[in-house]
């Protein structure tokens, strides 16, 4: 078995939160879906909720470059709609 990053388990988050939304995401959720311990959550995030942001945080961010790539090849206003 490959030993869980951070980043693994933020993968394993975002799709728990995608597949049973907020009130589903639990650290056993998470946990089970990732197929690691739930307490690899606490060792590399410190908490469920830093473990969420994170998660969350990196998902805007990429959807965030993805729109700037999008507007940055827009030079007007009707390109851009």
């Amino acid at each position: 078995m490959i030993k869980p990053t951070a980043q693994t388990i933020a993968d394993a988050a975002l799709e728990t939160l995608r597949e049973e939304g907020f009130a589903g995401a639990t650290s056993r959720a998470i946990a089970r879906r990732g197929g690691f311990n739930q307490a690899l959550i606490f060792y590399h995030h410190g908490s469920l909720e830093r473990l969420l942001v994170a998660a969350l945080r990196q998902t805007s961010e990429q959807r965030l470059e993805r729109y700037r790539e999008a507007v940055a090849g827009a030079s007007t206003l009707d390109e851009l709609i």
